[in-house]
């Protein structure tokens, strides 16, 4: 009885750390997609003290995309997500820039 009960606890949890992993590889694909359909709006959130935007805006959209797609390779997954993880930390400025001067 205590062993079904643990495999059905056990299969809840792995599915909800799948689904945890699609979601969040689909936002970090998509948010970097963003960054190549509508740059405009990604470069009117940089700082003015930072230097080519359109160049940082299109890199970091690159690196969210390449961030998402290398959490699903189990090797890699690791390190995406340390380097998603340095990547929210770099576009930290621009969002505390928009969130200051709206």
């Amino acid at each position: 009885m205590d062993s079904s009960i643990d495999n059905t606890v056990i299969k809840k949890r792995s599915f909800l750390k799948m689904l945890e992993l699609y979601i969040t590889v689909i936002f970090f694909v998509l948010a970097g997609a963003r960054h190549f359909i509508t740059p405009e709006h990604y470069i009117r959130m940089m700082p003015n003290y930072l230097p080519a935007h359109s160049f940082l805006v299109y890199t970091s959209g690159f690196f969210a995309i390449l961030g998402g797609i290398g959490l699903m390779i189990p090797r890699l997954r690791s390190f995406s997500a340390w380097g998603l993880m340095s990547l929210l930390l770099a576009v930290l400025p621009a969002n505390i820039y928009l969130y200051t001067h709206n």
